[in-house]
């Protein structure tokens, strides 16, 4: 795996690389160290290369020029990177106005997968005596997309600390009637919600399978409503330390559709969250 974690000399960085170098990645992967001043975080840039080598993990450095919400997807595609991890400042920071519309440009328009790492557990979890062995809790969006596939599949090929609980969360919207639907009898809604909430079911039973095969343990449900609220409800209430997304590298209507949820997430959830797409 090939990733690009974008460094400065900002504690929400430092996160950032303390998650790359706390994670066991595949074999053979690959950090490419990005930063955008050179000079100012030399000290910063020198630091995270030996720290990524200690952990055993290649490492090489880029220079990149520029808005970082431009160079950033860039260099991506130069470099045919698989992840992008970067650290965001927390909510209503100043820091937040330009690193938050860099994460929210990336993904949308980064043809990689982001991990955005914010102040939480998991970017601390070595500060956090509460969980045993560092163990993560992950709360994974599920629905019957290619992304969402991919985004389960990504989380089954990685490597977690021992007693890390996924929960698979799927979320039925609610049928609404629009225009000649109000003259249907209401229990054709209640008949067809019921039957969105046992398709969700099925999907989250299917995702829950493939995860407990990887030795994962894991929890299941459904919910109704908006997917972009639900899921920060969720992240909130199971106080998870990563919240899984699928997401995809086009723009247009299929943005508008789908991307607002991954961009919704990154821009809210009170943790880090992981854009999953699929290769173009």
């Amino acid at each position: 795996m090939k990733i690009l974690l974008a460094v400065n000399d900002s504690t929400h960085s430092e996160r950032a690389v303390r998650f790359v170098t706390g994670m066991r990645w595949p074999a053979g992967s690959r950090v490419i160290v990005a930063t955008l001043e050179q000079l100012r975080c030399a000290s910063a840039v020198t630091s995270t290369q030996a720290r990524l080598r200690a952990a055993g993990i290649s490492t090489e450095l880029r220079v990149v020029e520029g808005d970082p919400r431009a160079a950033l997807p860039w260099l991506i595609e130069t470099e045919r990177v698989d992840l992008l991890v970067m650290g965001s400042p927390g909510r209503g920071s100043p820091a937040q106005l330009l690193l938050g519309s860099a994460a929210n440009r990336a993904v949308t328009h980064a043809k990689c997968s982001v991990l955005v790492v914010k102040q939480s557990a998991m970017a601390d979890r070595g500060k956090n005596p509460t969980r045993p062995n560092n163990a993560m809790k992950i709360l994974i969006g599920v629905d019957e997309s290619p992304h969402a596939k991919a985004a389960v599949e990504m989380v089954r090929r990685m490597e977690w600390p021992k007693d890390t609980m996924v929960m698979l969360l799927s979320v039925a919207q609610p049928v609404l009637p629009m225009g000649a639907e109000f003259h249907t009898p209401a229990a054709a809604f209640v008949e067809l919600d019921e039957v969105m909430v046992r398709t969700h079911g099925r999907t989250v039973s299917e995702a829950c399978a493939a995860l407990r095969g990887r030795g994962l343990e894991t929890e299941t449900k459904v919910l109704q409503g908006d997917p972009r609220t639900v899921l920060i409800e969720a992240a909130r209430s199971e106080q998870s330390d990563l919240v899984v997304v699928g997401g995809h590298g086009r723009t247009g209507l299929a943005e508008l559709l789908i991307g607002s949820v991954a961009q919704h997430v990154v821009t809210f959830a009170p943790c880090s969250v992981l854009v999953v797409k699929l290769k173009e």
